[in-house]
């Protein structure tokens, strides 16, 4: 028998869909023999009317990344982002059916036997171009947030399954009409395998790789693989605080802003790099991290039992918010309200180091990457059984 052909749909919007898409591709291939394809549905099925590059000159996806490095969260209010989503949903009602053809067509050609969604906002478009295109192949939507923060991003019955990682987005797909049998349960996002190494075995290794100072608790800063303006602000106000830190700053591709902190005069040690491929190796130095609530980095940063501190505020992302609260609600996080209140925060977390640090070991029990792999087997043996 052949192997399944097999095609997972991601958007460059952000790090963590991508991440997420390689990571589940990599298992699927080692664990099942499958081959995988990784598509991008914007830029890989033929062109796309796209309503932000009409405006603006760029894909919506890389207008969304420019806006995570140069202003979100630092300056735009999360209102912002209904301004956006609303552009999304005009390019749907103007474009959408053109979207469906062009994906249709794709899916023709291509025949796969399985896809799988790991993004969010065009699930039903993509539900129905396989409905166009082929009798059998189905969809399946594997959430990358904990929950969505507006009607339909990701939950757009009729669906065929979503995978959800949280008890509230299983009672909200349940809620949307979504028979039980196709709403499945994954214990949390997913991450690479690596964030699941046992980091105690060479956690000195990589503080002595680092140049981190001994018996100073150390915090990773990063804001998103794209970079954020934000991180500069978290190095002044530490600076200004005079609080015993030292802190590894991980700024994505936002060089300039990497190149600003390294200029920067402080009174703690610090680490600055630019985009890395080993994060998990920088967290296995830290003992805490500091960041925004992205889905992906609260997700690694359990994986690797580290406690958080998560900017939260006004300014914070209305995508990001419920993530933020998921994380506090289960004690492993203290939300930061405001950038001159990051060290009270640091504060607190550390005065109740080993409160925070125990719930952040338990908190994801599960490996998500290998469940949602193994439903997905047991999908698709299922389906070549009813088919045959």
């Amino acid at each position: 028998m052949t192997a399944p052909r097999v095609y997972i749909t991601y958007t460059a919007g952000g790090g963590g869909h991508r991440s997420v898409a390689s990571a589940l591709s990599q298992q699927l291939q080692s664990a099942y023999g499958w081959e995988v394809v990784l598509v991008n549905p914007y830029r890989d099925m033929g062109p796309y009317v796209d309503i932000f590059r009409i405006l603006t000159g760029q894909r919506a996806e890389d207008l969304y990344n420019r806006l995570l490095r140069h202003f979100f969260p630092t300056y735009v209010p999360y209102p912002f982002f209904h301004v956006f989503y609303s552009l999304i949903r005009l390019n749907r009602a103007i474009y959408g059916w053109k979207a469906v053809q062009k994906m249709a067509e794709y899916w023709r050609r291509e025949c796969p036997d399985l896809v799988v969604s790991v993004m969010p906002l065009i699930n039903d478009l993509l539900a129905k171009s396989l409905e166009l295109a082929t009798a059998g192949t189905r969809l399946v939507t594997v959430m990358t947030d904990y929950d969505e923060c507006t009607s339909g991003m990701w939950i757009s019955p009729p669906l065929p399954y979503v995978i959800c990682p949280s008890q509230r987005a299983l009672q909200r797909a349940a809620r949307r009409g979504h028979p039980p049998e196709k709403i499945l349960s994954a214990p949390g996002i997913i991450v690479a395998p690596e964030f699941y190494e046992d980091s105690a075995a060479y956690k000195s290794e990589q503080r002595e790789r680092l140049g981190l100072v001994r018996g100073i608790p150390a915090g990773l800063v990063m804001f998103g693989r794209q970079g954020a303006s934000r991180l500069l602000n978290v190095a002044r106000v530490m600076t200004r605080a005079q609080y015993p830190v030292q802190l590894i700053f991980v700024c994505g591709h936002d060089d300039q802003t990497a190149d600003a902190i390294r200029a920067l005069p402080t009174n703690y040690h610090k680490v600055v790099f630019g985009f890395v491929s080993d994060v998990h190796r920088h967290m296995a130095a830290a003992d805490f991290f500091v960041g925004k609530p992205g889905p992906s980095s609260i997700a690694e940063a359990l994986a690797r039992g580290l406690p958080m501190i998560l900017d939260f505020g006004w300014r914070t992302m209305l995508q990001d918010r419920y993530n933020a609260q998921w994380a506090a609600d289960r004690g492993v996080a203290v939300l930061n309200r405001s950038m001159r209140k990051l060290p009270d925060s640091i504060r607190t977390l550390l005065d109740r180091y080993d409160q925070y640090s125990s719930a952040a070991r338990t908190a994801s029990t599960g490996k998500a990457l290998f469940d949602v792999a193994a439903m997905l087997e047991r999908y698709v043996a299922g389906a070549r059984v009813r088919s045959n």
